[in-house]
Order: structure tokens, then sequence, then C-alpha cells
């Protein structure tokens, strides 16, 4: 997608025009088997948050959630990454589901969207969220489509699921802000985006990198530079979170990147979508939130 004034459009004009490209990884999907990737298979596929540390001391890791998502239409499977925020929902980007059948309240046929959830833990095991494939019914943001274009500044759906996930206890649920904030400094970005080293060394492990980010253009902007952390394939819905004792918050949701291509990661500037434009309308699709202050807690 391409990012023009906030709104994105085409898809067609990835590489010819901007260059900018959405953070979902496709990948083969398993053909309708219900069977898990094994452990040793999701740490040896491919991903990472390039120039990011696995599973990093000291970051906000509970819950940061990577998500196979099966499009029946094409037979393919894409990544991207989400955070748990209640025991049946996690939130992600808009932009890993396409918009057929979309309306305000959720996806017409949200069968269509089977999917599959895991969570890498701090001691490097994982959890797996669902019992083979599950049909959650996916939310998407009444302001993220408009006219034909999309606007990546409400670039956040929700994936929630009739029952709670398993694995899931309420430290995984993050915290998220509901007010403006300003430039942050030292905050978190997470997820499971897929990069190639050029030695086909590829891992779906989480990574996180300590960052700073700008207010710009209605979102939170990293401008890229050689030792700094760039948003690849994958890295779409993962939070950027900040620490706050041993509570985290998010504050963002990664969205899209400049400077690469629909297969490479973001050279230039990376944007996340700030959840505190509609976190009414998140409260109202997770439920069970209660408001504290600046943010609200669900479970």
């Amino acid at each position: 997608m391409v990012n023009v004034n906030n709104l994105v459009v085409g898809a067609a004009l990835i590489v010819a025009a901007t260059s900018v490209s959405a953070c979902g990884a496709q990948a083969d999907g398993p053909g309708g088997s219900d069977d898990y990737l094994s452990d040793a298979e999701l740490d040896s596929i491919g991903a990472a948050l390039k120039g990011g540390v696995v599973l990093p001391n000291g970051a906000p890791l509970d819950g940061v959630v990577l998500l196979q998502i099966w499009n029946t239409n094409t037979n393919k499977s894409s990544w991207c990454s989400g955070q748990v925020t209640s025991r049946k929902t996690v939130m992600t980007a808009a932009h890993c589901f396409t918009l057929t059948g979309y309306d305000d309240d959720g996806w017409s046929g949200s069968g269509d969207w089977p999917i599959k959830a895991y969570i890498h833990r701090p001691d490097g095991t994982w959890d797996y969220l669902t019992s083979g494939w599950a049909y959650p019914t996916i939310y998407v943001s009444p302001n993220y489509l408009v006219g034909n274009a999309w606007d990546s500044r409400y670039d956040i759906a929700v994936v929630k699921s009739s029952t709670q996930w398993n694995e899931v206890q309420e430290d995984d649920s993050a915290y998220v802000f509901q007010v403006a904030t300003g430039n942050l400094s030292n905050v978190w970005a997470l997820g499971h985006g897929q990069y190639d080293d050029g030695e086909e060394n590829f891992d779906l492990k989480l990574r996180g990198a300590r960052v700073n980010v700008q207010v710009n253009s209605d979102m939170y902007r990293l401008q890229v530079t050689g030792s700094t952390a760039q948003m690849c394939p994958g890295d779409s819905g993962g939070p950027l979170k900040m620490p706050f004792f041993t509570d985290s918050f998010v504050v963002g949701v990664a969205s899209y990147t400049t400077g690469g291509d629909e297969d490479d990661c973001g050279h230039n500037e990376a944007f996340w979508a700030q959840p505190y434009r509609q976190a009414q309308w998140l409260k109202n699709k997770i439920g069970n939130c209660t408001s504290e202050w600046q943010w609200f807690h669900c479970w």
C-alpha cells in the first residue's frame, strides 16, 4: 500500500510510486491441516524486527502475538504481529485483512479468515493460543476505510474469539493509552517480522528494539538510520510499548514503512497508528474494560 497524506491507496502503486510497504509477510499455508507448526519450525521459518534483539531482557514482551491468517480465496496464509488486549481479543493492524465484506460492525463471513495464534515466551518456549484453526470475528476501525482509500491513522483491528484464548493470563493483556501523547524516547518496538539476511536464516522469534519516535502526520514516526531497527513484513500490528513499573502500555500499532518494497524491510521510515484515536471504539469491541486516568485495561 502507498501512503499519500495519511490515506493509503491502490496496492498496485506499491513499488512504482513511493515504495511504501505494509508489513504483512506472505507464507504458504498448511493446506487446511489443523496441525500446528512445531516449536522447531517456528524457530526456523523466517522473521525478525531487523536489527532487533530476540526476546530482549527488560522489554515488555507479555502478550505479543504471532498471527497466522489463512485466506481461503488464495489458499495462502500471511503473518502479522499483535497484542493481547483481553482474555478473548488481540489488537493488530487492519491491513492484515482484505476489506472484502467489511462493515462497521465487523466482517461479513468472518469464517473466511481462520487464524492460528502463538506467543513466544521470554524463556524461548511457545504457547499456542488456539486449538487448530480458529474462526474469530474481525473488527476493523470504522474510520479506516475512507471512500476508496485507507486512512493509516486508523490502521487497527480487533480479533475477537468467542472463548478465552488458550494459555493467556491477565498479565498478557496490555494497558492501552487513551489520550494523546507527544514524542517518546526509549519505547519498545516489538514484532515477528520476516526479512532475508542473505543467508536464508529465518525464524519467527519475537524481537524488540528501543526506539525514539516523533508524532508526525498524526502517527508515530521512526526515522530509520543505519543503527536503527527496521520494521519488516510480518511486523504489522506489532505493538509500540512503554514499560511502566511492572506493567506496560501500548501507544502504537505497527502500520507501514517507507523506503522498502513489498517483500523488504523499510529502510527510511516506520509508522505506528495511535490507539487513543479510537479508544471508545476499542473498549466497545474488546469488552470488559476499565478506564484508569490516561489508559484503559480489559480482561
